[in-house]
């Protein structure tokens, strides 16, 4: 058996790219979260690793370390990583993961209840001051 060191071998690195993209892809479907410009995104990373030889070994290494930690568990976090790594490596644009539109609804109304709650804690803040011991020393 031939040992591979997936390091330094492009062609390699560029299956586990792919493969772990699918994972990624597979995953978003699962949580109902949207990929912005995954389509064009991942040819040209394709494209972008066979054509260029500028890519360091350290930064073929950091690719690899991302690949195993989201083989391991895949977050939205260290997803937007991986991808941002890669478009930094080979300079295209933004590929990114985001939340459905129901759960950004969802949160959107979470932040105007908190801001509400904040709003209504403050006057009635002042309601009790205002009040005091009025209706305490009114019935003695």
């Amino acid at each position: 058996m031939k040992y591979v060191n997936y390091t330094y071998n492009k062609v390699e690195l560029q299956k586990r790219i792919t493969n772990t993209i699918g994972l990624i892809e597979d995953w978003c479907i699962k949580n109902d979260y949207l990929i912005e410009n995954l389509p064009i995104g991942l040819y040209k990373f394709k494209m972008a690793l066979s054509e260029n030889d500028n890519i360091s070994r350290n930064q073929l290494k950091k690719i690899n370390r991302y690949i195993i930690g989201l083989e391991k568990h895949i977050t939205m976090r260290r997803a937007n990583k991986f991808f941002q790594m890669l478009t930094d490596n080979c300079g295209y644009g933004k590929v990114r993961i985001k939340y459905s539109e129901k759960e950004q609804k969802i949160q959107d109304a979470r932040k105007k209840m908190l801001q509400a709650k904040e709003t209504y804690e403050s006057l009635l803040k002042i309601y009790k001051e205002e009040k005091g011991d009025y209706y305490k020393s009114k019935m003695v």
